[in-house]
């Protein structure tokens, strides 16, 4: 398994139970209002996809999410480690 927290850890929010999502589904049916709030998300699952421009998708037993490192970066939400991308490929499980 590669390990790393991934484009959808966010952090800080007031006002919002920090509780962390752990599954896709409830991630995906945040509304942009919500996830703009910074929860805190940490997922695992299996790599579906992945392109060469640091972009990749990730599938549990509830759902499918589209990650950008590069995004996650610009937002200041990546925890991981930025060599990572190199270590991820179709079948193989992060979290």
């Amino acid at each position: 398994m590669v390990s790393g927290w991934f484009a959808l850890v966010l952090l800080g929010g007031e006002g919002i139970a920090a509780e962390t999502l752990t599954r896709i589904a409830e991630v995906r049916s945040l509304t942009r209002e919500v996830a703009a709030t910074a929860v805190p998300v940490r997922v695992s699952g299996v790599v579906t996809w992945r392109s060469d421009s640091e972009t990749f998708t990730i599938q549990d037993e509830s759902a499918g999410i589209w990650i950008s490192l590069d995004g996650a970066r610009q937002r200041s939400v990546w925890r991981g480690d930025n060599l990572i991308f190199e270590k991820i490929r179709e079948g193989v499980e992060v979290e």
